[in-house]
């Protein structure tokens, strides 16, 4: 192996150019996520507190977000192949969703530990982009961390607010 590359499966062979291009679907899968939980959640905070009230811009861009969202596992799974946790939702009910934003309240660096949650959803994949490893690392024994799997799917506070 040569420097600037790395294996995906079967031991194939990242070029850099490839590389590249996993590491920027990547970090698009991740924001494309990252809206998708929050617009659900804000969704349904919003049903919650005025009943009878849809929320159609949150459900839109839910939506929306979906869609990008698959587009881009579809480009990555043509690129590495297919990734093992392609079913877990992104979406948990209200209660579960304040459960986990109490516990991201204390957390000093909420990026770095979204991003170790991105890995741990998707490891198979992030392991060909440094940084969401390097968030792993810093995260993975914090019992925080541990008490979101085994969907690894961190609620900002602001969301449910």
């Amino acid at each position: 192996m040569h420097e600037g590359q790395s294996t995906i499966g079967e031991g194939r062979l990242l070029d850099e150019m490839t590389r590249t291009t996993v590491c920027e679907l990547l970090v698009a899968l991740s924001n494309a996520e990252f809206w998708v939980r929050k617009y659900r959640i804000r969704a349904e905070v919003q049903a919650k507190t005025c009943p009878g009230r849809s929320s159609p811009d949150y459900d839109r861009m839910a939506v929306q977000e979906d869609s990008r969202v698959a587009v881009i596992r579809t480009r990555l799974e043509i690129l590495l192949g297919p990734e093992a946790s392609s079913s877990l939702p992104l979406f948990c009910p209200l209660e579960e969703a304040r459960r986990r934003a109490v516990l991201f309240r204390d957390i000093d660096d909420p990026v770095s530990f979204d991003e170790a949650c991105f890995f741990a959803r998707h490891p198979t994949w992030a392991v060909h982009d440094g940084h969401f490893k390097e968030a792993h690392e810093r995260w993975k024994n914090d019992p925080r961390f541990h008490s979101l799997f085994p969907h690894f799917t961190p609620i900002l506070p602001g969301w449910i607010d």
